[in-house]
């Protein structure tokens, strides 16, 4: 074996190592979807709300995680290929796909649809 080839050899090792240590877990996955909860709460504060519209921002932000906990969790399946995983979760009807690699998540499908029915559903 050529000295190349090792070293491509090691590489490829070394990164399936580095890509299985840093494959998120279910619970990372639901931190990430907090995270985007209050963004996406956020941006919505940036009008000019009414009274109610305020309260309902402020019980969503101080209740997220039970609202996670009992939502998002229970309808989430992880697949776990080794060096990435895939998380389907159902929210509001939709169907939402993220790939989890290397400690980042990448949205792949419904993640648009459930933004725009939770932008309606909130005053």
């Amino acid at each position: 074996m050529s000295l190349l080839r090792l070293s491509l050899l090691v590489a490829v090792l070394a990164t399936g190592v580095v890509l299985a240590v840093t494959n998120p877990s279910t619970d990372q996955y639901v931190h990430f979807i907090q995270a985007e909860l209050t963004t996406a709460i956020d941006r919505m504060d940036q009008g000019a709300p009414d009274r109610g519209e305020s309260v309902v921002r402020s019980i969503l932000r101080r209740h997220s995680q039970e609202l996670l906990t009992s939502m998002i969790r229970p309808h989430t399946v992880r697949h776990n290929f080794g060096l990435f995983s895939r998380f389907e979760t159902v929210v509001l009807e939709t169907r939402v796909v993220i790939i989890g690699v290397y400690g980042r998540f990448i949205p792949l499908e419904g993640v648009d649809e459930v933004r725009a029915a939770i932008g309606q559903r909130v005053p």
